[in-house]
């Protein structure tokens, strides 16, 4: 597992991994203040897509720290 906290990101519709890796990737982040987040309306290119969603989410997880 990551040594820090992580902030793992996906598109809800991402079309190159499916949304179920999701659930493999929050049984390894383990640090306390890891947070895994699914964006609803974005794909692969999720800070594209929904770049005002995917900002909030870095800048809190940034501020929780």
């Amino acid at each position: 597992p990551p040594p820090l906290p992580t902030l793992y990101l996906r598109g809800r519709t991402d079309g190159c991994r499916g949304v179920e890796s999701v659930e493999g990737a929050a049984a390894v982040l383990a640090h306390d203040g890891s947070r895994v987040e699914l964006v609803d309306g974005a794909g692969h290119f999720l800070h594209l897509e929904q770049p005002d969603v995917v900002n909030r989410l870095i800048l809190d997880f940034l501020a929780a720290g």
